[in-house]
């Protein structure tokens, strides 16, 4: 099931479910990033790319899909290329494990985030 489908699922489930009881609300969400942590050397995610973007470093590629696009899940990042060397996944490993694929120079990273849920 694609990220899409599923977050469209939780809304409409959550919107079924709708009652006069406290509500959860998301208080704070963090995240975690290592350059050596959480990658899969010479090996990308094929077939779930949904943005590529030019930037200087893993890190810059790591920032874009943590705060730009809120259906990044992961990564793929091309350290020697020019141009369009990060490559923005709307789909992880785990989710999609025949989408691993080897990749010369190609380095696979998964976007680690933890939830604080705070009930009213």
């Amino acid at each position: 099931m694609s990220v899409l489908r599923y977050l469209h699922a939780m809304f409409l489930a959550s919107q079924l479910t709708h009652t006069n009881k406290a509500q959860p609300t998301v208080n704070c969400q963090n995240f975690k990033f290592v350059i050596d942590e959480h990658v899969v050397y010479n090996h990308i995610l094929e077939g779930h790319v949904f943005q590529r973007l030019t930037v200087h470093s893993a890190t810059q590629c790591h920032m874009n899909c943590l705060h730009y696009y809120c259906l990044c899940v992961s990564m793929n990042y091309f350290p020697p290329s020019d141009e369009n060397n990060c490559g923005l996944n709307d789909a992880n490993k785990e989710m999609e494990p025949a989408a691993m694929k080897w990749s010369q120079g190609g380095n696979y990273y998964d976007l680690v985030r933890s939830y604080t849920v705070k009930v009213r």
